[in-house]
């Protein structure tokens, strides 16, 4: 058995449901007749193929700032950038993802939220670490807070029953990684241990070619549903560490097993001068020492086939694919903040734009059961920037779908 279900002691501004149900949802309630159902349908519909249309732009944009940096791209190119001209499309191209990002409510991971996550301690899963200093850029983004749970045998009730297991996890995540240049590498190195250049370089050159990560290009995942204490694991440079109780039972069986292995070979040892059998004994006790290390091996072979299947199975996305997947998720979570407020605005009547806040958080509590903290002023300000907004004063009211309409065909012929 394996649920997940949002944190409802955090309010996010994401709306957790597919927009075609929203727009099936809201037109089927009772507040619309026959006729508004199908006028309500057509306008959402024209709604969003007019905001793929505004926003192709942007996207077109984001895509040019990307290719030089594209590890994927398989196109050939006659532009040579200067490195200052890369800086500035490097510098563009983040500002224009948190931009994308925010508009499909995606929240940054702070520096205290990530060192927090990196010190839980995993009643479960892969343990490794990572060198942040390796990388130029690094960018965390997240969607949907929520728990797993999840019915396991532990070892705390000796695998005869099952319990419970929690585990706070990511529904989205969002990775972006650019490693520092070799030059830059090898320099920090030297001042960081005040060591020559030179030496750097040997320590540096060994490690960067035992890591295919190119210096130049950006490397851009999205992730689904990543438990917060297996975060480390999403990053190339992973070092896979044994969790304690790991190391714990190895200890006491290799441990063990070495000591009365040693005591056994003394004891035959002490016993014989036979030069075969002393030779037996000796390669006999070899073979028990190899035997204990092969159970370390082992339990490391576990680890990356853990790892490798996690990996599998979470990734959404890469690359250029990934920012194609957030602009349907920026596009999706615009209409719906959009959409809501209008329908609300239309079926309702005017009112100020703190009940209209309330009243969509209610209703999607309410349908969906999951607390979320709706973007009023953002659902207003679109509707205002096309012209469906009609404000008095603190009240505000919306211009009904015939009009609505009309004013979705002049934005539509205005694009072309």
């Amino acid at each position: 058995m394996r649920e997940i279900n949002y944190q409802q002691n955090l309010l996010e501004r994401f709306i957790p449901v597919n927009i075609e149900e929203l727009i099936t949802t809201l037109s089927n309630r009772q507040e619309l007749s026959a006729t508004d159902k199908s006028d309500f349908q057509l306008f959402c519909q024209h709604y969003r193929a007019l905001y793929h249309a505004l926003s192709l732009p942007d996207y077109q944009k984001l895509r040019h700032h990307y290719a030089p940096f594209n590890p994927d791209r398989d196109s050939l190119s006659n532009l040579n950038y200067s490195d200052a001209e890369k800086q500035a499309l490097q510098d563009k191209l983040l500002d224009d993802l948190k931009n994308l990002l925010n508009d499909a409510n995606y929240e940054q991971l702070s520096q205290e939220q990530l060192n927090a996550v990196l010190h839980e301690t995993s009643p479960y899963g892969v343990k490794v670490s990572v060198d942040f200093n390796e990388f130029e850029e690094i960018l965390l983004f997240y969607r949907g807070s929520a728990i797993r749970k999840e019915e396991r045998r532990e070892w705390k009730s000796l695998f005869l029953k099952k319990e419970i297991i929690e585990t706070k996890i990511y529904r989205r995540l969002f990775i972006l990684l650019k490693s520092k240049s070799l030059t830059q590498k090898i320099q920090e190195l030297a001042a960081a241990k005040n060591i020559s250049q030179s030496k750097a370089e040997r320590k540096i050159k060994h490690k960067h070619d035992q890591n295919s990560i190119d210096d130049e290009k950006i490397y851009i995942k999205l992730f689904k549903n990543i438990p917060r204490t297996d975060l480390e694991m999403l990053f190339p440079n992973t070092k896979v560490r044994m969790r304690l109780l790991d190391k714990f039972k190895l200890g006491i069986t290799g441990g063990g097993g070495t000591v009365g292995g040693i005591m056994t070979v003394v004891t035959k040892l002490t016993a014989t001068i036979d030069p075969i059998a002393m030779a037996t004994t000796i390669f006999g006790f070899i073979g028990l020492l190899w035997r204990q290390i092969s159970k370390i091996f082992l339990q490391r072979t576990k680890y990356m086939a853990e790892l490798a299947k996690n990996l599998y199975y979470y990734n959404l996305d890469n690359n250029l694919g990934a920012i194609s997947h957030l602009h349907d998720m920026a596009a999706a979570s615009e209409a719906k903040e959009a959409l809501l407020s209008y329908f609300f605005l239309l079926t309702e009547g005017e009112m100020t734009a703190a009940e209209l806040d309330k009243k969509i958080e209610l209703f999607i509590e309410e349908e969906y059961r999951v607390a979320i903290d709706f973007e009023v002023d953002d659902g207003l300000g679109k509707l205002e920037r096309l012209g469906l907004l009609i404000q008095k004063e603190d009240k505000v009211s919306v211009v009904d779908l015939s009009d609505a309409e009309n004013i979705l065909k002049q934005k539509w012929l205005a694009c072309f």
